[in-house]
C-alpha cells in the first residue's frame, strides 16, 4: 500500500465518521515517522507490512473516537512535544495563557528570586514550558510541581527529563505535599524568595458542562481531572482555603487559575472571602475566543 492509496481512503472515512483530514494525516505521519511535507511530496511511498498493520490498528482506534493524541501518545504545547497517556489530560491551547502570564513575572523581574509552584501538573506541560522558556538573564528561578496521581507524575517526570528541565515533583492533593515538606517555611523563607507564583489548572467543569462534553472526552479523558462538583468550583475552593491558611509568604505572591468562563462572577464574589487573610487583588483575562479563562490573584499582604 502506498501513501496515495491511503489518502484516497480519507474521503470515504471522513464521510462515515466525524474525523478530519488533519487527524488522518497526523496518524499517517506518526506511523511512517515522516514530515507533512514528505507525505505530500512522496505519494508513491510504500508502507512496510508493519506500518500497514499499524495503520489498520490505529485507524480502528481513531474510528472509535479515541483522540489522536492518545493514539500517538504525544501532544504539542507551547512549541514543545509532550508525552501523554490516559492518566493525563490532553493539553489545550488556551492553557498556554498560564505559561505566558507566568513568564511575564520572570521577564519583568530579572534580578528577583522566583519560585514557581504548579498544582495539579498532569503531564507537566505548564511548569516544563515555563522552565524551558524562562529568559536566560533570569538565573534565580526554581520550579516545583505536584499531582495527586502517581501515574500522571511519572509522565511529568519523563517529560521534564526529555526537555532537560530541573523540577522538583511531589505527590499529593492541593498544597498538602508541600506543607508536609515544609516548602512554605524552609524553601521560601530560608532562601529569601522574592516572588512566589502558584499556577493551578485544577478540575473545573460543572456536572452540567461535563455532561455536555463530547463522548470522545467522557470516554477517554480522566474524569477526575475534569469534573469538580456541581458548579465546577469544588477544587478551587479547597485550594484557595489552603492558601488562605499560609503565613509569611514572599513579598509578592501571584496565583494563576484557569477557569470555565461562566465561573467568573461566582469566583469574583468568593475570592475575597476564601482569601480573607491576604487582601487579594483579582483580575481576569479572556482567551483568543473571547471567553473569560485566566484569573490572576495578587496577594497584597498578610492580615493579622
Amino acid at each position: 500500500m502506498i501513501i496515495q492509496e491511503i489518502r484516497q481512503q480519507y474521503q470515504k472515512i471522513i464521510a462515515k465518521k466525524n474525523l478530519t483530514t488533519t487527524e488522518l494525516d497526523l496518524l499517517l505521519q506518526y506511523i511512517i515517522n515522516k514530515s507533512p511535507e514528505f507525505i505530500l511530496a512522496h505519494p508513491e511511498y510504500t508502507l512496510s507490512s508493519k506500518q500497514q498493520y499499524q495503520w489498520t490498528k490505529y485507524l480502528n482506534r481513531l474510528l472509535q473516537q479515541e483522540p489522536i493524541d492518545y493514539i500517538t501518545g504525544q501532544r504539542e504545547f507551547y512549541g514543545l512535544n509532550f508525552s501523554i497517556n490516559k492518566n493525563t489530560l490532553i493539553p489545550r491551547p488556551e492553557t498556554e495563557m498560564l505559561v505566558e502570564s507566568s513568564l511575564k513575572i520572570a521577564n519583568n523581574n530579572p534580578q528577583a528570586k522566583i519560585s514557581y509552584l504548579d498544582i495539579g501538573t498532569g503531564s507537566g506541560n505548564i511548569i516544563i514550558s515555563i522552565a524551558k522558556n524562562t529568559p536566560p538573564k533570569q538565573t534565580n528561578c526554581k520550579f516545583y510541581a505536584s499531582d495527586i496521581s502517581s501515574s500522571a507524575l511519572k509522565i511529568a517526570q519523563k517529560n521534564a527529563l526529555r526537555h532537560q528541565t530541573q523540577i522538583l515533583f511531589q505527590q499529593g492533593p492541593f498544597l498538602k505535599p508541600w506543607q508536609k515538606k515544609h516548602f512554605f517555611t524552609n524553601d521560601l523563607q530560608k532562601n529569601k524568595i522574592d516572588i512566589l507564583v502558584i499556577i493551578a489548572n485544577l478540575p473545573y467543569l460543572s456536572q452540567k458542562i461535563y455532561n455536555q462534553t463530547s463522548d470522545k472526552v467522557k470516554k477517554y479523558e480522566p474524569i477526575n481531572a475534569l469534573l469538580s462538583g456541581i458548579d465546577g468550583l469544588q477544587h478551587y475552593r479547597i485550594f484557595l482555603q489552603e492558601i488562605n491558611s499560609l503565613t509569611n509568604l514572599p513579598p509578592q505572591t501571584f496565583i494563576f487559575l484557569e477557569i470555565s468562563p461562566e465561573q467568573k462572577t461566582a469566583l469574583f464574589q468568593e475570592i475575597p472571602l476564601l482569601l480573607s487573610n491576604h487582601l487579594p487583588k483579582t483580575n481576569v483575562q479572556k482567551d483568543l475566543s473571547g471567553k473569560y479563562r485566566l484569573v490572576t490573584i495578587k496577594l497584597t499582604e498578610n492580615c493579622p
